[in-house]
């Protein structure tokens, strides 16, 4: 039981690995590690909530202290209409923060006591997206999206209304040999489903494409985060050490979404049974790979400003070395004409014309003003070089 005596968790029961077509070789990044389900106390409160009183049933599946992904089950009065969709996302919403408040929040806090993660729990410090608990940090208490599902049989007086509503056409529907899909972007129609296995086989499917799609969603957010903050950093020149920080965390959130884009492709070819085929209908629906492809485009763009920034920095640092340079060769001037002041005065004479014959005839303060004037004028010129 977690703090608060609210919600219990309990492990997950689906079967991962190789076996039958009821398991799914899929990554342990991608599998959820626990359920949170509310005990029978919190549901009678919640139902007592008169917001939330066709709230039948509900459960967590927590892959982190980052993403969980909220089922819940309304006996909202069907209609195929916009004002539904308000209605089942605004339930949803406020479902969204109860649990936050009651489950999510205790179990940071009761993380952050611990000291480390458990044996199920993702080390947050390796995980480059994910940040270090504390009290400063709140979940927010709306849902990243809200994907709304609806099930009803075919014969259905009003089911092409309801086909409209998902956004699909009935030659579009989706068959699993069993059950019908017809996925929208943001809602999804499933007729005919008759037993407990296929609910589970299409809540199973949902939540991998749900993961998936709050990483990418969580992963843009942070990309222009990152943007505006090289930016800002264009005009603090002289906070070096922020400039660094950002580019290290920047090139390790791009490594690092990589790398979950590797392990959900190891996912989808590790998807079985018709699990398999609604992953690939939800995916299709979504445009997740133009999503993908949007965030790649964000990382061409960050990866563009981190090489400007770096040849920037090179040619700061090379006009600095230039001039220096220039500035050593300038003093070596004034040191020459010094030295050939002074030899001038101190060699014996001799019949033959020189070098030393002129600077005798030149006052010392004279030699140096010379060089010094030369030095301005070099510097000049290496600065005027760099600029063009």
């Amino acid at each position: 039981m977690i703090p608060g005596q609210a919600y219990g968790v309990k492990s997950v029961k689906w079967p991962f690995g190789y076996g039958s077509l009821e398991h799914d070789d899929i990554p342990e990044f991608f599998q959820p590690i626990a359920t949170l389900v509310p005990t029978a106390a919190t549901k009678a409160e919640l139902k007592g909530n008169r917001a939330l009183g066709s709230l039948i049933e509900f459960k967590v599946y927590v892959y982190d202290d980052t993403v969980g992904i909220l089922i819940a089950e309304w006996a909202a009065k069907p209609s195929p209409d916009t004002s539904y969709d308000k209605e089942l996302t605004n339930l949803t919403n406020l479902l969204v923060a109860h649990v936050v408040d009651g489950a999510f929040q205790p179990l940071l806090t009761a993380l952050q006591d611990a000291g480390r993660p458990s044996d199920l729990w993702r080390d947050l410090k390796k995980v480059a997206i994910y940040r270090d608990i504390s009290d400063s940090m709140r979940i927010p208490k709306q849902a990243l999206w809200v994907a709304r599902t609806v099930f009803l049989p075919e014969q259905s007086e009003n089911f092409d209304d309801w086909l409209s509503w998902a956004g699909m056409q009935n030659e579009d529907m989706v068959s699993t040999g069993t059950v019908n899909l017809y996925i929208g972007s943001g809602n999804t129609l499933l007729s005919d489903l008759t037993d407990e296995n296929q609910y589970e086989d299409f809540i199973r499917a949902m939540c991998i494409c749900q993961f998936y799609a709050a990483l990418l969603s969580i992963y843009q957010d942070r990309l222009l985060t990152d943007l505006k903050s090289l930016e800002l950093d264009n005009h603090l020149r002289n906070q070096r050490h922020r400039s660094t920080r950002i580019l290290r965390d920047v090139e390790r959130r791009l490594d690092h979404l990589d790398w979950i884009r590797l392990k959900h492709e190891q996912s989808l070819y590790g998807t079985q049974s018709i699990r398999r085929i609604m992953v690939k209908a939800i995916h299709s629906s979504w445009e997740t790979e133009s999503q993908f492809q949007n965030i790649k485009g964000w990382i061409d763009l960050l990866r563009g400003r981190i090489s400007r920034q770096a040849r920037n920095k090179q040619i700061r640092q090379a006009r600095l070395i230039r001039t220096l340079l220039a500035v050593i060769g300038g003093l070596s001037i004034i040191d020459l004409a010094l030295l050939l002041t002074k030899d001038s005065r101190e060699i014996a004479k001799d019949s033959i014309p020189g070098i030393l014959d002129a600077f005798e005839q030149i006052p010392p303060d004279a030699a140096l003003y010379t060089a010094v004037a030369l030095l301005i004028l070099i510097s000049a010129i290496t600065r005027r070089g760099d600029t063009q």
